[in-house]
């Protein structure tokens, strides 16, 4: 997972700087569980992580805006 941001600056900065070449920006892909995981143990977060049912989502406007696995606020 990247920050669209910091991919943004990044793409910038090689533009001013003249970089050319070929880079890969998004890496491999991974499961949504490994990445809390990877997450959790890179930012060093201990507490409890909470499951939210796809019904209680769906009740606070919360869709799946590219595929099953994405997700984004009506709100």
């Amino acid at each position: 997972m990247i920050d669209a941001g910091d991919l943004a600056a990044w793409l910038l900065d090689c533009a001013e700087k003249g970089t050319t070449g070929t880079y890969n920006a998004v890496g491999p892909t991974v499961p949504f569980g490994e990445w809390v995981a990877l997450s959790r143990e890179t930012g060093r977060y201990t507490g409890p992580v909470v499951e939210a049912d796809g019904d209680w989502l769906l009740g606070h406007k919360v869709v799946q805006a590219m595929g099953p696995e994405s997700l984004r606020s009506l709100m």
